[in-house]
């Protein structure tokens, strides 16, 4: 784990080694495997229709901005009127 967090961050940049937690709580690592939820792969139909619904997100987020954007041009030549 040390080796893996050098090569990450650095080497010799860790403060202090990592260690194990005695906590009762936690989970051991076989439990949390256990808890993960594989997801299906979509077929060609399924990833078809969750792309144009992430596309209409982006569609509409970029119709405000751009609404926003001619608002405040609008605003600018108001101000430069007076």
């Amino acid at each position: 784990a040390r080796l893996i967090l050098q090569y990450q961050f650095g080497m010799n940049s860790l403060v202090s080694a990592p260690s194990l937690s005695e906590d009762k709580g936690a989970l051991s690592i076989g439990e949390a495997i256990k808890m993960i939820k594989p997801i299906k792969p979509m077929n060609f139909k399924q990833a078809r229709v969750a792309s144009l619904k992430r596309n209409v997100d982006s569609a509409k987020q970029q119709l405000k901005l751009e609404k926003d954007r001619q608002h405040h041009q609008q605003a600018i030549k108001f101000v430069a009127k007076r």
